[in-house]
């Protein structure tokens, strides 16, 4: 099998898999998820830990609820086998907000990417949950910048803090608005040793009854992370903010593809397209934005794989994969993978697409907000998809030799199941990536 033809899901496997620390201590947040877990919504927390050494090794989980101190808890300890990436599902262990605290026993071990995935079948929305070490912690009197948090009728925002120090953490939430005026009061929160805190509805609490686009400055007395979760009774409307550790820079100068008429119309002699994207070599981008016209006259047998964009260079099959959008039209169904092979990271959502239809199709892939963004809209402009996740591979740019491309299309059949959009055509391409 081709490449091209296994991209949705062996590509998958060539997502970055690089260590986030060692495994001598390491902390994985659980986040609140406040009224996003509603009736019928149930949660999942998974972790990838790998094994390097020649000889099975050990870690210990103790999970730690929030407002408590970690620094005396005892956990139980779990066996992972030489030479090997394991899929650990802590979900038994995370089942509350708070933080769990990881230790380990020998230097063969360490913990790679978080997951968090909110379910009410057949539906769910996953995200990167923060796995904190001494490589991304904050030092005591640093500054987390939260951005884009925001209070409507969807939701509330709410900022979590994990602390790290032997010592209970004093900390300051500094809240601005959208055009970054300062808004009073300055919060307080209080953090126990090793511990989580939750401040609830912050926007709120600086007389922001509905803002979009809001930031919050945490800093604490001792090493620490912070990050912000939006909460709502739509499971899918929820997301998890991961911090910057400085202020936002001005976005740079975008490069742009664009392509009027139709661009693509799949053929059994010509059933993908290859479509480099121009980024200036060793910038790191921090958005890429798709839109084009799509329109379907028939849906192919199971999985209809429309779009994905990848780049050469990665530790499986040599590649790292973004995104993949697949469309099970038939079944009214959009499976988005999310490149993450280890947790199967795939966005799922009832879709509304019919044959017949022009669909209008945007894609935004964002690495800072680690997120990503499927929508599609008719011609009257109402949504028939719109589904927001988190992403898993956040270092965007052209490394000289590894141009980050997008696939329509397929060279082939994928493992029975992922076929070329036969049937499709596509128009109007406009592709924006912004440093």
């Amino acid at each position: 099998m081709s490449i091209r033809k296994s991209f949705w899901l062996s590509l998958c496997l060539a997502a970055v898999l690089a260590p986030a620390l060692a495994a001598d201590v390491a902390y994985v947040a659980s986040p609140d998820p406040g009224a996003s877990k509603g009736r019928k919504v149930s949660l999942q927390s998974t972790l990838e830990v790998f094994n390097q050494g020649s000889a099975a090794a050990a870690l210990g989980f103790a999970f730690v609820p929030t407002g408590k101190s970690g620094a005396a808890v005892q956990g139980r300890s779990v066996q992972f086998a030489a030479g090997r990436t394991t899929f650990y599902d802590a979900t038994a262990l995370m089942g509350a907000p708070g933080v769990l605290k990881i230790t380990g026993s020998g230097p063969s071990l360490a913990v790679g990417q978080g997951a968090l995935y909110l379910w009410k079948s057949p539906e769910n929305t996953p995200w990167a949950l923060p796995v904190i070490s001494s490589a991304n912690q904050l030092a005591a009197g640093a500054t987390a910048y939260l951005e884009d948090l925001r209070r409507n009728g969807d939701g509330l925002s709410n900022v979590e803090i994990v602390n790290l120090g032997s010592q209970a953490a004093r900390c300051e939430i500094r809240l601005a608005d959208a055009a970054g005026v300062s808004v009073l009061p300055v919060l307080a929160a209080a953090v126990p040793a090793q511990g989580h805190a939750v401040s609830r509805d912050v926007l709120l609490a600086g007389h922001l009854a509905e803002v979009m686009g809001a930031e919050a400055r945490v800093s604490c007395d001792q090493p620490f992370y912070a990050y912000s979760t939006f909460t709502g009774a739509d499971f899918r409307q929820f997301r998890i903010v991961h911090p910057l550790a400085q202020a936002p820079a001005p976005a740079g100068r975008p490069v742009a593809i664009d392509r009027l008429g139709t661009f693509f119309a799949p053929t059994n002699a010509a059933s993908f397209l290859d479509l480099p994207l121009p980024l200036t070599p060793g910038v790191g981008y921090r958005r890429v934005t798709v839109d084009f016209d799509m329109t379907i006259r028939k849906f192919g047998p199971f999985f209809d794989s429309i779009v994905g964009m990848v780049h050469a260079g990665g530790p499986r099959f040599h590649h790292t994969l973004y995104y993949g959008f697949n469309l099970r039209g038939a079944a009214g169904r959009v499976f988005g993978d999310l490149g993450q092979a280890t947790l199967d990271a795939v966005v799922k959502r009832n879709v509304g697409f019919v044959e017949g239809g022009t669909y209008h199709v945007r894609i935004i892939y964002d690495t800072p907000a680690k997120a990503v963004l499927f929508l599609a809209a008719d011609k009257t402009g109402a949504l028939v998809m719109d589904a927001l996740a988190g992403s898993f591979n956040w270092d965007l740019r052209d490394g000289g030799n590894a141009p980050v491309r997008l696939f329509f299309g397929l060279d082939g059949v994928g493992d029975g199941a992922y076929f070329p959009p036969f049937g499709y055509s596509f128009a109007n391409l406009h592709v924006r990536a912004t440093p």
